[in-house]
């Protein structure tokens, strides 16, 4: 039987009703031969909706037991038949583009592609700049409009940089990024796992930028990252998605592993950079790599001012603010120049066009597609 060229993973625990939104979506690849969906549930079991799907594009794993969330990870891949994989939370989806990019990669002996931002946000989601969310948005921003290589090496070089505590897909990722399964493979051979530290996502793509010197940036979207109600994409989108470690009980249970240089809370920032250091020492352990602290700090007092200035008192010195200063105003420039952005593309532009009203997911990927020329 021929396999697919590529396996959408999709691990997923305690959320069935995910599994159906989800699953309206992607009847649309129900008759393609090169593309695989699946769907690795852990405790709940939606294994009912699957009955009259093709059983050779949907795939359903249901495992009973309890699993940790790099042990649903490791599963899917465990499972995956496409010589190139994808993985997406259970709130993603992925656009028609997908079977493009994987064919070019294929033809152009190509490892790894990543995939300009396109959001939704799903029902009750709100967002500062666009506000209540009863029905599900789509959110946009600008890109180029064409196919580009990029170094490997430039884009770690630029998250150390930044302190570990910025991640836009400046290296490939599996986690909303396309990758050969071979890759992996070794990463997982060689290391036991590709998701060591707090953030899957970053984890995977520093595991990844050991094995793979250059990547494609492809100039339509080829994923939609979700944010639904409970997650930390929704979390980042309200501004909430900080407070002390002991509220986490996932990484309180790993707290013997945080990096000493990284204030003991719970941020994008600092669990960024806690990954990125925990990744750096099992990846890279003979590579002279060092993370700017500094500018972790600074990404910390541009989000979450009041918190961090009492944090930060135990690990700074006088003679460190000056560099702490200058990377806060490169990143508040960035923030102003993204809050533009975002204001002009999904405030401004979309009451101009007065386009319907989004409210499923379903609904955002035909929107989306149409958009981008792919229905």
């Amino acid at each position: 039987m021929k396999h697919p060229l590529i396996s959408v993973l999709i691990p997923t625990k305690n959320r069935p009703e995910f599994i159906k939104k989800l699953l309206d979506c992607y009847r649309y690849f129900s008759k393609e031969n090169n593309i695989e969906f699946i769907f690795h549930e852990n405790l709940s079991d939606s294994s009912s909706l699957f009955n009259n799907l093709n059983k050779k594009v949907f795939r359903h794993i249901f495992i009973s037991e309890d699993l940790s969330m790099s042990e649903n990870f490791l599963g899917a891949i465990s499972s995956a038949k496409g010589r190139y994989i994808l993985m997406t939370g259970d709130d993603d989806f992925i656009l028609p583009e997908i079977i493009k990019v994987a064919e070019f990669l294929e033809k152009s002996n190509t490892l790894a592609a990543v995939s300009p931002v396109v959001s939704y946000l799903w029902p009750g989601v709100s967002s500062r700049i666009t506000g209540k969310n009863i029905n599900g948005k789509s959110l946009y921003y600008p890109f180029n409009k064409k196919i580009s290589y990029h170094k490997t090496s430039k884009g770690l070089e630029k998250i150390l940089f930044y302190g570990g505590s910025f991640f836009s897909y400046e290296i490939p990722s599996l986690y909303q990024g396309i990758i050969k399964k071979d890759v992996i493979l070794e990463i997982i051979s060689e290391y036991g796992t590709c998701f060591p530290g707090f953030s899957p996502d970053l984890a995977s793509a520093i595991a990844i930028s050991s094995k793979v010197e250059k990547f494609v940036t492809w100039q339509k979207p080829f994923v939609v990252s979700g944010a639904s109600i409970g997650s930390g994409s929704a979390e980042g989108y309200s501004h909430s998605h900080k407070g002390p470690l002991s509220d986490r009980k996932y990484i309180v249970d790993q707290i013997d592993f945080w990096p000493p240089r990284v204030p003991k809370f719970f941020s994008a920032q600092t669990i960024y950079s806690a990954s990125t250091y925990i990744s750096l020492n099992l990846f890279y352990p003979n590579k002279d790599y060092s993370i700017n602290y500094e500018a972790l700090y600074a990404g910390m007092l541009a989000f979450n001012l009041k918190d961090s200035l009492n944090l930060l008192k135990g690990y700074t010195n006088f003679s460190a603010w000056p560099k702490i200063t200058f990377f806060l105003f490169l990143i508040l420039l960035d923030r102003l120049n993204k809050l533009i952005l975002n204001i002009i593309y999904n405030l401004i532009l979309p009451k101009l066009k007065k386009g319907a009203s989004i409210n499923t997911p379903e609904k955002a990927f035909i929107e989306i597609s149409k958009k981008y020329k792919m229905l």
